[in-house]
């Protein structure tokens, strides 16, 4: 996956992108969504880079697929362990009457210890879908304009969103920045 950013901050050895949220990962929100739709990622700092740069970034499709096994399926994994631990272990302390809502809920808490554990580990060690740059985006090369909602930088070459107000063309970084310019032109169009 090829995602297009800014570069909004450079920390020590980090690059913190602010990325335009696309339909791959809408449902996912591990990454700190901002009001607009987009959201901050952090990747490793190649070097040459400042903030304002237009970047590409990329999570190859292996990584994607580990990453997706790691988030659902450790939770699923702990789920159905803790359902078999609790079953053995109500029988062992002698619960039979309330033997299965035991093992539910010892699943459901390893489900829920699982899953916290996954998001401990993306957070602290960059997760399993670790983007790296692999482009500088050259301002002058490609048509650049500002999202009129946001301020992010849009591309001509490859706007995801557009829409035509007094006869000019208008780029935005997200449907929802469109939907906002589109309930009041004027009011992004003269600030």
């Amino acid at each position: 996956m090829i995602e297009q950013g800014e570069i909004i901050k450079i920390d020590n050895d980090k690059v913190i992108i602010k990325v335009t949220r696309d339909s791959d990962c809408e449902s996912c929100h591990l990454c700190e969504e901002k009001s607009d739709g987009s959201f901050i990622i952090e990747v490793p700092d190649p070097g040459g880079l400042n903030p304002g740069d237009l970047v590409k970034i990329e999570i190859p499709e292996k990584k994607m697929i580990q990453g997706a096994l790691l988030l659902y399926g450790l939770p699923i994994l702990g789920l159905f362990a803790g359902f078999f631990i609790g079953n053995i272990l109500s029988k062992l302390i002698g619960l039979t009457s309330s033997q299965e809502l035991f093992s539910v809920i010892i699943g459901f808490t390893t489900f829920v210890l699982a899953f916290l554990l996954v998001k401990y580990f993306y957070k602290k060690k960059s997760g399993p879908f670790s983007a790296a740059i692999v482009e500088k985006i050259n301002k002058e090369a490609s048509d650049i304009r500002k999202d009129p909602v946001c301020g992010m930088n849009v591309s001509l070459e490859n706007p995801p969103v557009s829409t035509v107000y007094k006869g000019q063309t208008y780029l935005f970084c997200s449907g929802d920045c469109k939907n906002m310019f589109e309930e009041n032109p004027d009011k992004y169009i003269n600030t």
